[in-house]
């Protein structure tokens, strides 16, 4: 179905809510926002211990991410630490 999907299920204001729950914790994945929705945690309101500006991240800006797996996309170089290399 796809994270997008759940807007046709639960529709997008309550999506936007779970995307926005996900970004408090910078989990993006398809598992945590279903997780989310599935608790019910995205009725529970923004986590006011985090940052607000994760806390006002919208469903276009993660969908974005998502499609274009900009955030979880690394190169070798950024994976291995430069004092390691040989």
């Amino acid at each position: 179905m796809g994270i997008l999907g759940f807007a046709r299920k639960i529709g997008s204001d309550r999506l936007n809510m779970a995307c926005q729950r996900a970004s408090e914790y910078g989990s993006f994945g398809y598992g945590a926002i279903r997780g989310i929705i599935e608790r019910g945690l995205d009725l529970a309101g923004a986590d006011e211990s985090a940052p607000a500006a994760f806390r006002t991240m919208t469903i276009s800006v993660v969908a974005h991410t998502m499609m274009t797996n900009t955030l979880m996309t690394r190169t070798p170089d950024n994976t291995i630490n430069p004092e390691e290399q040989p």
